[in-house]
């Protein structure tokens, strides 16, 4: 009897300690599900919700505007916003894959998939050329430097701090997989909206859709993982990295899904783009298989078909000339011919690679 009365007291003892500590006594793992850390003040200033080891760096700036309600379709052809959804890794196997998300969005608008990305193919260079419409030599960021904030050259700045000077007010989001982007690539003190959380395509993508259901935002910016990932674990082009693909286009649907139920289709320049493909389980030299891109567009004036010459930093210029702001002089990327109509490009004063 004194045994028995012994154990129970010593269990409910454990069980209350459990408690007291934040555990489950049934698992041990950690009752607090909150991961998130958000803002666009240096990282040192964020209070994180949850364990550090899952959160960011990157927490949010910008308030949510109206209520979330769904809207009627704005059909009035007028460009009101610009969204990417930048996939890491994919290189051009949306052409192969089995992708009905990405087949019905993209079905009257311009695809192709041997755009061109950057030399070296890495997603450091890749990304900021995308963002910043430049070649690495002049934008200065690496995979290596990525990190920091301050290894962009602040003469070739990225489209949200451009979009930021013209518009004031504008509601900007970069919303990444891979938080170096919103380290060097993406501007601090500009007002941007930034959300981090590495290794988990699907609550990237569920912050989208909130973002989109909440704000009358301008640009938005999504960037996902999970090819890249499949890519260095088991290979480019193989089954896995097609998985991931398959996968990807899913969330693609999801983020579109979201700009349809908000009635913001009609308005909005939607573009799905990927940084570089891979060589079996590495990227970053210019192999047919590394060096040749997807990129689709549809929206507002937006022609069918398969653009021209296409380049990674062609992408800032798109997302300018959609909001009708200027493309600086300094700026080598421009608007293909073959997406909007009239639109003949201007011969590159650069090679691609």
């Amino acid at each position: 009897m004194k045994k028995t009365l012994a154990f129970v007291l010593a269990a409910i003892v454990f069980a209350l300690a459990a408690c007291t500590a934040g555990l489950s006594p049934a698992d041990g793992t950690t009752a607090d599900a909150g991961t998130e850390l958000k803002t666009d003040a240096p990282a040192s200033t964020a209070q994180p919700t949850g364990p550090a080891a899952e959160t960011s760096g990157i927490p949010d700036t910008q308030p949510v505007q109206s209520g979330g309600e769904v809207l009627p379709p704005d059909d009035d052809g007028e460009i009101k916003r610009v969204v990417i959804v930048g996939v890491d890794g994919a290189g051009s196997a949306f052409k192969t894959a089995n992708t009905p998300n990405f087949d019905r969005i993209f079905a009257n608008g311009a695809v192709t998939y041997s755009a061109l990305t950057m030399y070296p193919s890495l997603s450091g260079e890749c990304w900021a050329s995308c963002l910043h419409g430049v070649t690495p030599e002049m934008h200065w960021i690496t995979n290596d430097n990525s990190a920091s904030k301050t290894a962009a050259n602040p003469a070739c700045p990225s489209v949200f701090k451009i979009i930021r000077e013209k518009e004031p007010d504008a509601l900007l989001s970069s919303l990444c997989n891979w938080t170096n982007v919103n380290y060097s690539i993406v501007e601090d003190d500009i007002g941007v909206y930034k959300y981090g959380r590495a290794n988990r395509d699907d609550k990237v993508t569920e912050k989208a859709c909130n973002y989109i259901a909440e704000n009358d935002f301008r640009f938005m910016f999504v960037h996902l993982n999970d090819p890249d990932g499949a890519l260095h674990s088991i290979g480019y082009g193989t089954s896995a990295h097609t998985s991931a693909v398959e996968g990807i286009d899913v969330h693609i649907g999801e983020i579109y899904d979201a700009l349809v139920k908000k009635g913001y289709v009609g308005s909005t320049v939607f573009i799905v783009t990927t940084d570089h493909g891979g060589n079996g389980t590495s990227h970053g030299r210019w192999a047919d298989t590394e060096k040749y891109i997807t990129f689709a567009v549809t929206g507002p004036g937006v022609l069918h078909g398969e653009p021209g010459d296409m380049n990674i930093c062609d992408i800032a210029a798109i997302v300018l000339y959609s909001l009708g702001i200027d493309i600086p002089d300094w700026m080598t990327g421009r608007v293909p011919t073959g997406i909007f109509d009239g639109i003949t490009a201007e011969p590159r004063p650069y090679e691609s690679h």
